[in-house]
């Protein structure tokens, strides 16, 4: 699975650094996403979460869940069956793991500048084929 990130240097849109990853977290409550990451990258592991509290007790009971070659991506609502917001959820991942962390959402979002703040990259189409971050 190839996820095509801005290489932090200057450069033109159209020259990015392709990063791959083994392992493909996703939280989301919708279960037909879910479903679609998984038949979409069957190349990699694709785990997936229905809310994020199972994503956090998994992530705190096995140390090893998490590494370089992890990119977790995460919807921004949860749904009624969460007790958590995302700016909590993502603070908590953030204290343990610094690797590559995507929003994917299609709502619509003021908080902006502050999801930028912690280092997530942003699609806001809910496009499981490509990700793009420019």
């Amino acid at each position: 699975f190839i996820f095509t990130v801005p290489t932090g240097r200057p450069c033109k849109s159209d020259s990015l650094e392709k990063i791959s990853f083994q392992k493909i977290i996703v939280i989301d409550d919708d279960p037909f996403i879910l479903k679609n990451w998984k038949r979409a990258h069957s190349q990699c592991e694709v785990v997936c979460f229905s809310n994020p509290e199972s994503f956090l007790t998994e992530m705190n009971n096995n140390h090893l869940f998490l590494d370089k070659n992890t990119a977790i991506i995460s919807d921004f609502y949860f749904g009624k069956n969460s007790q958590i917001d995302f700016f909590t959820f993502a603070h908590q991942i953030r204290k343990v793991f610094d690797g590559a962390f995507f929003l994917s959402t299609n709502a619509i979002l003021r908080e902006i500048d502050d999801i930028k703040n912690l280092n997530i990259k942003l699609n806001l189409n809910k496009d499981i084929e490509n990700y793009e971050h420019k």
